[in-house]
Protein backbone atom coordinates (compact mmCIF):
# COMPACT_ATOMS: atom_id res chain seq x y z
CA UNK A 1 0.00 0.00 0.00
CA UNK A 2 1.77 3.31 -0.83
CA UNK A 3 0.82 5.57 1.74
CA UNK A 4 2.46 8.84 2.56
CA UNK A 5 4.20 7.95 5.75
CA UNK A 6 4.30 10.34 9.83
CA UNK A 7 0.89 11.77 9.03
CA UNK A 8 -2.41 11.33 9.65
CA UNK A 9 -3.64 9.05 6.85
CA UNK A 10 -7.69 8.06 6.32
CA UNK A 11 -7.95 4.62 7.52
CA UNK A 12 -10.54 2.25 8.11
CA UNK A 13 -11.14 0.01 11.26
CA UNK A 14 -11.76 -3.43 10.01
CA UNK A 15 -12.87 -4.96 13.15
CA UNK A 16 -13.79 -3.60 16.44
CA UNK A 17 -10.50 -1.98 18.25
CA UNK A 18 -11.43 -1.80 22.29
CA UNK A 19 -8.84 1.17 24.06
CA UNK A 20 -7.88 2.17 20.25
CA UNK A 21 -6.77 4.95 22.36
CA UNK A 22 -6.30 4.08 25.88
CA UNK A 23 -7.68 6.87 28.98
CA UNK A 24 -4.03 8.24 28.64
CA UNK A 25 -3.98 9.23 25.10
CA UNK A 26 -1.71 6.18 23.89
CA UNK A 27 -2.88 4.59 20.45
CA UNK A 28 -2.66 0.63 19.31
CA UNK A 29 -0.34 -0.37 16.76
CA UNK A 30 -2.08 -1.69 13.93
CA UNK A 31 -1.35 -3.59 10.64
CA UNK A 32 -2.80 -3.55 7.24
CA UNK A 33 -6.13 -6.32 6.69
CA UNK A 34 -4.78 -7.86 3.64
CA UNK A 35 -6.87 -7.77 0.79
CA UNK A 36 -9.30 -4.83 2.05
CA UNK A 37 -8.10 -1.83 1.24
CA UNK A 38 -7.64 0.99 3.43
CA UNK A 39 -8.43 -1.30 6.39
CA UNK A 40 -6.66 -1.73 9.47
CA UNK A 41 -6.54 -4.09 12.28
CA UNK A 42 -5.34 -4.46 15.84
CA UNK A 43 -1.63 -5.99 15.27
CA UNK A 44 -0.61 -9.39 16.12
CA UNK A 45 2.81 -10.80 16.99
CA UNK A 46 2.69 -12.17 13.34
CA UNK A 47 1.75 -9.03 12.07
CA UNK A 48 5.10 -6.78 11.51
CA UNK A 49 5.09 -7.57 7.87
CA UNK A 50 1.57 -5.84 7.52
CA UNK A 51 2.38 -3.29 10.46
CA UNK A 52 0.52 -0.01 9.62
CA UNK A 53 1.20 2.56 12.34
CA UNK A 54 0.07 3.42 15.45
CA UNK A 55 -3.74 4.89 15.97
CA UNK A 56 -3.34 8.91 15.92
CA UNK A 57 -6.68 10.16 16.41
CA UNK A 58 -10.56 7.88 15.83
CA UNK A 59 -13.64 9.49 14.27
CA UNK A 60 -16.27 11.20 16.40
CA UNK A 61 -18.46 8.12 16.44
CA UNK A 62 -15.53 6.55 18.71
CA UNK A 63 -17.40 5.72 22.13
CA UNK A 64 -15.14 6.96 25.35
CA UNK A 65 -15.14 4.46 28.14
CA UNK A 66 -14.79 7.31 30.66
CA UNK A 67 -12.61 6.87 33.91
CA UNK A 68 -13.80 9.74 35.45
CA UNK A 69 -17.30 11.48 35.18
CA UNK A 70 -16.26 14.95 35.71
CA UNK A 71 -13.34 14.78 33.18
CA UNK A 72 -13.21 13.96 29.56
CA UNK A 73 -10.31 11.73 29.83
CA UNK A 74 -11.37 7.83 29.13
CA UNK A 75 -9.85 5.59 26.63
CA UNK A 76 -11.38 5.43 22.72
CA UNK A 77 -13.32 2.92 21.44
CA UNK A 78 -14.04 2.03 17.79
CA UNK A 79 -16.02 -0.38 15.83
CA UNK A 80 -15.51 -2.03 12.22
CA UNK A 81 -15.90 0.49 10.02
CA UNK A 82 -14.75 3.50 11.64
CA UNK A 83 -12.57 5.98 10.48
CA UNK A 84 -8.99 6.20 12.09
CA UNK A 85 -5.79 8.35 11.63
CA UNK A 86 -2.67 6.66 11.99
CA UNK A 87 1.28 7.74 12.75
CA UNK A 88 4.28 6.06 11.51
CA UNK A 89 7.74 6.57 10.90
CA UNK A 90 8.06 9.66 14.21
CA UNK A 91 8.34 8.90 17.49
CA UNK A 92 6.05 8.91 19.88
CA UNK A 93 4.77 7.03 22.95
CA UNK A 94 3.84 3.06 22.31
CA UNK A 95 2.61 0.29 24.34
CA UNK A 96 4.88 -2.39 24.92
CA UNK A 97 4.45 -5.65 26.19
CA UNK A 98 7.51 -6.45 28.51
CA UNK A 99 10.33 -4.52 29.93
CA UNK A 100 12.58 -2.58 26.92
CA UNK A 101 15.39 -0.36 27.52
CA UNK A 102 16.94 2.56 25.58
CA UNK A 103 18.09 1.45 21.84
CA UNK A 104 16.17 -2.10 21.63
CA UNK A 105 14.83 -2.69 18.55
CA UNK A 106 10.96 -3.08 18.82
CA UNK A 107 8.45 -6.04 17.04
CA UNK A 108 4.86 -6.01 17.29
CA UNK A 109 3.31 -8.21 19.86
CA UNK A 110 -0.41 -9.18 20.33
CA UNK A 111 -3.03 -6.78 21.60
CA UNK A 112 -1.61 -3.84 19.63
CA UNK A 113 1.49 -3.43 21.68
CA UNK A 114 5.32 -4.36 20.48
CA UNK A 115 8.14 -5.80 22.58
CA UNK A 116 11.74 -6.37 22.18
CA UNK A 117 13.28 -7.68 19.18
CA UNK A 118 16.57 -9.67 20.43
CA UNK A 119 18.83 -10.71 17.38
CA UNK A 120 21.42 -13.35 17.13
CA UNK A 121 24.11 -11.43 16.50
CA UNK A 122 25.05 -8.12 14.19
CA UNK A 123 27.02 -10.37 11.84
CA UNK A 124 25.22 -13.22 11.19
CA UNK A 125 21.12 -11.32 11.20
CA UNK A 126 19.06 -12.68 8.48
CA UNK A 127 16.76 -10.61 6.44
CA UNK A 128 13.79 -12.06 8.05
CA UNK A 129 15.08 -11.58 11.61
CA UNK A 130 15.70 -7.58 10.34
CA UNK A 131 12.56 -7.28 8.58
CA UNK A 132 10.49 -7.63 11.68
CA UNK A 133 12.33 -4.51 13.18
CA UNK A 134 9.50 -1.88 13.07
CA UNK A 135 10.99 0.43 15.70
CA UNK A 136 13.39 1.22 18.17
CA UNK A 137 12.85 2.00 21.80
CA UNK A 138 13.98 5.57 22.87
CA UNK A 139 13.47 5.05 26.51
CA UNK A 140 12.91 2.32 29.18
CA UNK A 141 10.55 0.56 30.65
CA UNK A 142 11.25 -2.00 33.49
CA UNK A 143 8.10 -3.15 34.22
CA UNK A 144 7.92 -7.21 33.02
CA UNK A 145 4.21 -6.63 32.41
CA UNK A 146 4.80 -3.92 30.14
CA UNK A 147 3.67 -0.28 29.75
CA UNK A 148 4.00 2.82 27.83
CA UNK A 149 7.84 4.08 26.05
CA UNK A 150 8.41 6.71 23.99
CA UNK A 151 10.08 4.90 20.51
Amino acid sequence: METQRGVYPFFIAGADISSAINANGVGKAVMYNVGYDQEVIECTEAGYKNFAGVIATVDAEATITRSDNYVHQGARNVVDGDILGLENDIMLDVLVAGAVEFGDFLTTADGGKFKKLTLTSSENETAAQVMKIVGRAMGDQDSQSGGTVKA
